[in-house]
């Protein structure tokens, strides 16, 4: 073999290392592009199906709730004179509580009332995050207004959580029902949204104790008859009440919100 068909040879195989050399690179390259793309996409499908998840286990538990209320002494929260102390004192039923709270709030309501009242703003206090992310949930259209809301709430600024509480509740009612609960046809929506459930129903007897004329929230006022006055959805969103923007009151909009949200989807008919 000649010098020169050496040369060419050496020259061949240092061609064929330096492109075998770049093919390698160039694979690698590749695995770390495929390996990047499948990194965001997996990220992407964790994040989606964390989510998802989420919203499961959010709807279980609140599938779970109900049923344990159900599985509970019925007539404790639906007995008319449960209902009665409850509306009374601007509260609706605390369907998040056991039947022995509701019991050993009854009877605190005639012994302390004010002391009712503030065990009834803790046990809105504890359930705050599960009210909002089941409302949030059930009404996905108004996340960004009720979540403005409860920050309003939790920040002490109840002048701004209240009248919106209020608001939000009686625009549910026309979303889910044809009607709003804040008008003259209240009875009308209320009857509307009861008879989509058997009578005897559970949800039914819910949705129907907001009939009750006691009740100082959804009651008709014209004016205002003297300080401190119960919630009143009238006086408020009228502009003619001044001094509901209180922890209480901003308790009771909260509860009157979970509650409607509560009843205006559709729960398990037993």
């Amino acid at each position: 073999m000649t010098k020169d068909q050496e040369a060419q040879q050496l020259a061949a195989r240092s061609l064929g290392e330096d492109s075998h050399l770049l093919l390698q690179a160039s694979a690698a390259r590749q695995a770390q592009v495929v390996s990047a793309w499948q990194q965001e996409v997996a990220a992407r499908i964790y994040a989606v199906t964390s989510a998802y998840q989420s919203a499961i286990d959010r709807q279980a538990r609140a599938v779970e709730h109900i049923a344990k209320v159900m599985a509970e002494d019925r007539s404790v929260f639906t007995n008319e004179d449960h209902v009665q102390a409850f509306m009374e004192r601007g509260w609706v039923m605390p369907l998040h509580s056991s039947a022995d709270d509701v019991l050993s709030l009854v009877e605190l309501f005639d012994n302390d009332p004010d002391l009712a009242d503030d065990e009834l703003c803790f046990a809105y206090e504890e359930s705050t995050e599960y009210i909002r992310s089941g409302l949030i949930d059930r009404f996905p259209s108004r996340a960004h207004i009720i979540k403005d809301a409860f920050e309003a709430h939790e920040a002490g600024k109840y002048n701004l959580s209240v009248p919106v509480f209020l608001v939000q509740a009686d625009g549910m009612w026309h979303e889910r029902g044809g009607k709003h609960i804040f008008s003259g046809k209240r009875e009308k929506a209320i009857k509307r949204r009861a008879d989509e459930f058997r009578q005897g129903s559970l949800t039914r007897k819910f949705i129907l104790a907001l009939k009750n004329r006691s009740y100082p929230l959804l009651q008709s006022m014209k004016s205002h008859p003297g300080s401190p006055l119960p919630l009143n959805r009238h006086l408020v969103l009228h502009g003619d009440s001044l001094d509901y923007g209180t922890r209480k009151n901003s308790y009771q909009a909260l509860a009157f919100l979970d509650y409607c949200g509560m009843v205006l989807p559709d729960l398990p008919d037993e």
